[in-house]
């Protein structure tokens, strides 16, 4: 199980070798990582706070980022291997980023609701929610 730790990973392919070579059969490896097109992102790229999605970030580079993952390399890189049994999927949509989320559930503009109405969307709109997710099996 890893969640939010890929990214730091500066092989990422060698790491997911390794780890499927000690893996036994039938195991089951479930991985989270952040969105690089989360719409959070999106909507700092669209007023000019990144320069695109996929930018690894000053801020991310700090904490020991490598990439930004999106749906369509983060799928191919677990398929490269000889996993099987794939499921993709997103975890909550974000319109902010966690630094606004915290203000604006301290100032009471959101609250627990409104966060469990945003949860629900994650099935139907995985590719911009604020993480994405794979559970393979060998």
């Amino acid at each position: 199980y890893f969640s939010h730790s890929l990214e730091h990973i500066k092989n990422d392919r060698k790491l997911l070798d390794q780890i499927f070579n000690q893996m036994k059969k039938d195991s089951v490896l479930i991985t989270i990582v952040p969105n690089g097109y989360s719409l959070s992102r999106q909507i700092a790229v669209k007023m000019g706070l990144i320069p695109s999605e996929l930018v690894v970030t000053d801020f991310e580079k700090k904490i020991g980022h490598y990439r930004t993952y999106d749906m369509k390399t983060f799928q191919s890189l677990f398929k490269e291997h000889d996993f099987s049994h794939f499921e993709f999927g997103g975890i909550m949509p974000k319109i902010f980023s966690n630094n606004q989320f915290d203000k604006c559930l301290k100032d009471g503009i959101i609250n627990d609701s409104f966060l469990d109405a945003l949860y629900q969307f994650s099935n139907k709109f995985s590719e911009i929610c604020s993480s994405i997710y794979s559970i393979c099996r060998k």
